[in-house]
């Protein structure tokens, strides 16, 4: 593991390394050949540790999801624990893919009160994608949310909305024009030209 603090770490740091060729071949063997039931708990520290840095491709999650859907759940409760940022929100964004729809919403659910922005908006747009009856209730927490991201939160509330073709959206779009702010009224527009053309 780096011994650079996570918040000097970014997107050139980590493709810069030179030896991702071998971490790619070594993490995929693993995948490939360890049962996710017998992985230690150092095991799950260094995965969650490698997809919070393969967080430009994502490759690493998706690999997982599709090899080992049923780790998702194991990987989502100790990221909640104990994970950073970009492993918590690849993560979250693939919960679709786990096996059991039910445990899926309840670990988007506790996604959604995630202390990071970024995050509960992912699980926000993923957890849109089920058949969730609390989804308004999220949409309008999420909306009402003061803080400098409150823009991006609105612009995700509206695509989730529209994701599950919720009768909501309509009061939304007025919301976001009385909101005013360039890239929600973009949003309004570019989600309200995709009803005209269906």
């Amino acid at each position: 593991m780096s011994e650079i603090p996570e918040p000097e770490r970014g997107g050139e740091w980590e493709e810069n390394y030179t030896e991702w060729c071998i971490i790619n071949e070594l993490f995929y063997e693993f995948i490939a050949t360890e049962n996710y039931l017998y992985w230690e708990n150092e095991d799950i520290e260094y995965i969650l540790y490698l997809i919070a840095r393969n967080n430009e491709t994502e490759d690493f999650i998706e690999k997982i999801a599709e090899q080992q859907p049923k780790s998702l759940e194991l990987l989502a409760n100790k990221s909640l624990e104990f994970g950073e940022r970009d492993s918590k929100w690849q993560i979250a964004i693939n919960l679709d893919k786990f096996p059991n729809k039910e445990i899926a919403k309840s670990l988007l659910e506790r996604f959604l009160k995630d202390g990071d922005e970024y995050v509960r908006r992912m699980a926000l747009m993923t957890i849109s994608k089920f058949n969730h009856s609390r989804l308004e209730e999220f949409c309008k927490e999420a909306w009402n949310r003061e803080d400098k991201w409150q823009e991006y939160q609105r612009i995700a509330v509206l695509h989730s909305l529209e994701t599950a073709n919720s009768p909501e959206l309509e009061k939304y779009f007025k919301l976001a024009i009385e909101d005013g702010r360039q890239y929600l009224i973009m949003n309004v527009n570019k989600l309200k030209g995709n009803k005209n053309e269906v």
